[in-house]
Order: C-alpha cells, then sequence, then structure tokens
C-alpha cells in the first residue's frame, strides 16, 4: 500500500516551495479539489481552506494566512495546469475560486453529477464514498467554523479526507458513466456547471417579505420592516458581518411591530452592544420615521407568449412525460429536467427543437436527447 503524503500551508515560502516541487505532478493530471467556504460570519463568503489531492498527495492551503498574490499564483497553476480537476457538488467551489482567485478549473469532473447520472439517490459524498468504496466519512465537523484559527485536529483530518478518497470515487464512476451511455451527457453537464459565475452580493429590496414568521403588518411596521432590512444590509457591509449577526430575523420583526420603543435595552433588541451604542440614534430616528415602502420589482417577463391555460396544459404533457422517462432511465425526475426548465419550454410561443435548446439551463445534452420528443409532445398535444 502506498502511503500518503499530507502538508498544511500557511506561509507563503512553503507555498512557493510546493508549487516548485509539485508544478510537474499537476501538468496534465487529474486531481482532486474541495474548498471550505464561510458562508454565515462575514457579510460575503468567504473561501476559508482549500483541499488538493495529486496522486497520494493531499494538500491543504490556508487562504487566511497566506498572501492573495502568491495564493492566486498557486490556484491557477493547479485549476489550469490538470486536464481535469474532480470536485463533488462543484457550484459554489467553481462560483468561489473565480470570485476570490479570479480563476475556475480548466476542465471540471463532478461526482455528485456523476452519481445523478447513473440514478444514485443518495449522490453525496458520504454515502458515495461507503456504498461504492467502503469508506467512512465523518461530516460532524462540516459546519465548524472554518474561520478560527489554528484549526482543530477534527477538522483538518475532515477536510483532508474531502479529497483523499475523491479521485478513487471518480475513477468507479467513470467506468459505470462508459457502460451506461451517458458519459458524453455528463461532460456537456459539467461543462456548463464550469462556466457559472458568482453572484453578485446585493440587496433585495423586498426580501424582507419572505421572512419566516412574518405575519400581516400594517403600513407603518411594513415601512419600519423595510427601513430595517436596508439598514442591517448596510451595516453588515460596513462591518463585514453576516447580516444574520447584525440583526436576527426575530429582532427584525420585533423592532418593525413595536417601533423604537424596543431599543430600550441592549440585549432584548436582538443588537449586539457595541453596534447598538454606535448605530442606536440614528437607528432610533429611522425606526420613527421610515421612508414609504420602496417600489415593487416588476414582474419577470414570460419567456413567450402562452396563455396561463396553454402552458398549464403542456407543463402537464412534459411533467408526465419527465416521470415516464425517469422510470425508463432510472435517473431522478428533477435531474432528468427540473419543474422550472420544463415549465420555461412549456412558454414557449413556437416550441422548436431550435427554440427549446435555446431555451436556459436545458443544456445541449437535454436538447440533443429531448427537444424533439419535447416540441412533438406539445404540438400534438399529447
Amino acid at each position: 500500500m502506498i502511503d500518503r503524503t499530507f502538508c498544511f500551508l500557511e506561509r507563503d515560502e512553503d507555498l512557493r516551495a510546493w508549487v516548485a516541487e509539485h508544478a510537474d505532478s499537476l501538468d496534465g493530471a487529474v486531481i482532486a479539489l474541495d474548498i471550505e467556504e464561510d458562508r454565515e460570519r462575514g457579510y460575503a463568503p468567504l473561501v476559508a481552506l482549500i483541499q488538493v489531492t495529486i496522486d497520494e498527495h493531499d494538500v491543504i492551503f490556508d487562504p487566511l494566512r497566506l498572501s492573495k498574490p502568491a495564493l492566486c499564483e498557486a490556484i491557477e497553476l493547479v485549476c489550469l495546469l490538470p486536464d481535469a480537476v474532480v470536485i463533488h457538488g462543484s457550484h459554489n467551489d467553481v462560483t468561489g475560486l473565480k470570485r476570490d482567485f479570479g480563476v475556475g478549473p480548466k476542465r471540471l469532473i463532478d461526482t455528485q453529477v456523476a452519481a445523478r447520472f447513473l440514478g444514485e439517490r443518495a449522490f453525496g459524498l458520504a454515502p458515495l464514498l461507503a456504498s461504492r468504496l467502503n469508506i467512512v466519512h465523518d461530516k460532524s465537523v462540516r459546519r465548524s467554523d472554518w474561520t478560527a484559527r489554528p484549526l482543530g485536529e477534527e477538522q483538518l483530518i475532515y477536510a483532508r479526507a474531502d479529497t483523499s478518497n475523491l479521485l478513487d470515487l471518480w475513477y468507479d464512476l467513470e467506468a459505470d458513466l462508459e457502460e451506461s451511455g451517458w458519459l458524453d451527457d455528463f461532460d456537456d453537464e459539467c461543462a456548463a456547471l464550469n462556466a457559472d459565475q458568482p453572484e453578485p452580493q446585493r440587496l433585495d429590496p423586498w426580501g424582507w417579505r419572505n421572512l419566516k414568521g412574518l405575519g400581516q403588518l400594517d403600513t407603518a411596521s411594513a415601512q419600519r420592516l423595510a427601513a430595517l432590512w436596508g439598514w442591517r444590509d448596510r451595516v453588515g457591509r460596513e462591518r463585514n458581518l453576516h447580516v444574520t449577526r447584525v440583526l436576527p430575523p426575530w429582532a427584525l420583526i420585533l423592532l418593525a411591530e413595536r417601533g423604537s420603543s424596543a431599543l430600550t435595552r441592549r440585549r432584548s433588541s436582538g443588537l449586539d452592544p457595541a453596534i447598538f451604542d454606535a448605530e442606536h440614534q440614528g437607528l432610533a430616528l429611522l425606526l420613527d420615521n421610515p421612508p414609504e415602502l420602496p417600489p415593487p420589482t416588476p414582474a419577470a417577463p414570460r419567456s413567450a407568449g402562452q396563455g396561463r391555460s396553454e402552458s398549464e396544459r403542456r407543463l402537464e404533457l412534459l411533467l408526465q412525460w419527465r416521470n415516464e422517462t425517469a422510470e425508463a432511465t432510472g435517473l431522478e425526475p428533477g435531474f432528468l429536467a427540473s419543474r422550472t426548465v420544463l415549465l420555461d419550454v412549456a412558454r414557449l410561443l413556437d416550441p422548436s427543437p431550435a427554440n427549446i435548446a435555446a431555451v436556459a439551463d436545458v443544456r445541449r445534452w437535454r436538447a440533443d436527447r429531448y427537444a424533439e420528443i419535447w416540441s412533438d409532445l406539445m404540438r400534438r398535444g399529447g
């Protein structure tokens, strides 16, 4: 049995030495990659750890200790020198790398997507490692604080395990994909996922209406809540705090309903004492004189001109097709074609194969296999 090697890099000189040693082994290789991202503490998501496996070598980069120039150079080599980068559930990894370091994989292999093409219903990393490789992957520290330093031993063991067996998992899945006939479709889906771009951090002025536990509000309370929604975002951005750490949802509703009278005590308001002291006067004034509600966001136009009854009839036909095809292929219905995709297809004024292929998220593999079937189904009415 080959012994695995491991290093944890948090100094620039060690990172540069690692790059010099491993650049040749990266070139043309298939490697595994994963990131740990903080989405609960800072205002915006932040890549807090990067794990890489090359053959029997595991390495972890520490983005919170390494300088940005040195790390960007290393990440560019890790993404672009290999023939392919294997990631499990790649969306956050790809967009996180692009957002924080400006680069994503040259070619992506997503093992979660591979498992879904093979009809796996439990397609998380831990169940797949257990069912296919008989490997136990303990996920108990998955939600721990990845920005804390020093990292605990359990965190490092977990982070390393996210990639150390990923290449073996891919080779096991790849063999089944070749036999199943889905390999080309899998490549197409991975290419589409690899094109994902990070979403800009922006405030939805009407997002407060989606708060859980929000009952009927009078006009004044609704105005206060809308004002608090924008105030919380501004404070979170300025202090680099996740908005729920500025003011949790229950406190938003409390202050909206009671106004400035709920600001009599620090803790009972839900505010951190430092924020309470710095913002108390301005916040009280905002609650006493909230601006009028912002104009609602215009509804997105329908992707085509079909009326409601026609598009619903078509959607029913497409959903029936999806259920029958899912049973025949073994694919999960939602992966075969999401309801959103089918609804956009059903709304097309002219459901030609070419127009179906142009619908967002249909993907080339779905269009190649199913666009003519969908077009014929909708034109014939079943």
